[in-house]
């Protein structure tokens, strides 16, 4: 991971890097960034004004595997991970998909649940199917995920974060890029 500095999209220092390899998702939180790898995520903070001073917290055990799923809700990053939805403040990580644990259950079977076969396919680029997006005027987030065919998403996931409930809507349709509609507050998916 490098950056430049600040202020000089040009001036790229040798000091101005992590060795943070894989990465699978990137967002900021607050004044901070948070890189996902697979396995754990980093919340990286310092001081841009001088030689860039950095503050690492890597959290193991738990990170992104679809780097489309990455989404802001109100002071948190919600992200997929192989064993369900969670949530990081940049203090707490906590699992929000606790309700759906038979959907995020590893599988043997094909056919058997979307993300179960996900998990098992040994394909990682099935994980580029999942698509996740933040409603913030309907204070929910939508999450696609790929079924046994590839080409067509199985399962649309509504998180509804104030009440802390999940809704599930089975489609069968293909999802390749999605956007907020500010005016009309709705989710367009392609």
């Amino acid at each position: 991971l490098r950056w430049c500095n600040q202020d000089d999209p040009y001036g790229w220092a040798s000091n101005s890097a992590l060795n943070i390899r894989n990465i699978t998702g990137i967002t900021n939180l607050y004044d901070a960034l948070v890189v996902f790898e697979r396995s754990r995520l980093h919340l990286i903070s310092g001081d841009f004004t001088h030689a860039f001073r950095t503050r690492v917290r890597t959290i193991e055990g738990k990170g992104c595997v679809a780097p489309r799923s990455v989404a802001r809700i109100r002071d948190s990053v919600v992200f997929l991970a192989e064993d369900g939805v969670y949530s990081f403040s940049g203090d707490a990580l906590k699992p929000v998909s606790e309700d759906l644990e038979d959907l995020f259950t590893p599988r043997t079977e094909v056919g058997v649940g979307p993300i179960g076969y996900l998990l098992n396919a040994g394909d990682p680029t099935r994980y580029g199917m999942a698509f996740g997006v933040d409603v913030p005027g309907h204070e929910t987030y939508y999450l696609t995920l790929p079924g046994d065919d590839p080409t067509e998403t199985e399962v649309w996931l509504a998180y509804h974060y104030p009440s802390d409930s999940w809704s599930i809507q089975r489609r069968g349709f293909a999802v390749v890029a999605g956007a907020i509609v500010p005016a009309s507050r709705s989710v367009l998916a392609v």
